[in-house]
């Protein structure tokens, strides 16, 4: 069965899709690019909430941030997330190439999902992760990580309008870890997942 997972406000769910960790022994870059910018919500979407704007005693518009949370969503396929990333783990030392960008693949989200935000529409972008990973300079694992790769765990609407978000890199004893949360853009609906890179370059996909 389906679960889901709450995210309470929309100030959360901004400042979750801005955080990615690595582990206390990594030395991260990062950086990003732009790409696909012809895929974008339409004009009358963010107007729809830029005519209100009022402001709380403590200086909070709920407005601003659901227009903020809007674009951000729109312009997924603008910022891809790169890193690069080193664990040492014992005598070894492991390194991650990491592309979490768009696949191409578009889709128009159902009217439902869009009432909260009284748009008209929203064109969700599927999303896709490119890794490399090298165990003292020497290739283990090229591989692309999609939503596929959890179809098992997934079910209803998930597997037809949910998207992989947040990528949150880590590492535990000689497994490197990606967790994801695979939602439905501007919804809570979504579940948790992880693909673990075990030390022979094999791959697990699980409920996280």
């Amino acid at each position: 069965m389906l679960k889901l997972f709450q995210l309470k406000t929309i100030p959360y769910l901004l400042f979750i899709s801005l955080v990615f960790a690595g582990c206390s022994d990594v030395a991260t870059t990062e950086k990003s690019k732009g790409a696909d910018s012809t895929k974008r919500v339409g004009s009358s979407t963010v107007k729809a909430v830029e005519e209100k704007g009022e402001y709380n005693e403590e200086g909070y518009n709920e407005e601003e941030e659901i227009k903020n949370f809007i674009r951000q969503m729109s312009q997924l396929c603008e910022n891809p997330v790169i890193k690069d990333t080193v664990f040492i783990m014992g005598k070894d030392s492991v390194s991650l190439a990491f592309n979490h960008n768009c696949t191409g693949d578009s889709f128009p989200l159902p009217a439902k999902y869009l009432e909260t935000y009284k748009l008209d529409r929203f064109t969700g972008h599927s999303l896709k992760s490119d890794i490399a990973v090298k165990k003292n300079g020497v290739n283990v694992l090229n591989k692309r990580i999609e939503k596929g790769d959890f179809e098992s765990l997934i079910d209803g609407n998930l597997k037809e309008y949910g998207v992989l978000l947040y990528p949150h890199i880590g590492a535990v004893g000689d497994t490197i870890y990606i967790d994801y949360s695979i939602s439905i853009p501007l919804t809570d609906i979504g579940i948790g997942v992880r693909a673990s890179i075990l030390k022979d370059g094999s791959v697990q996909y699980t409920r996280n």
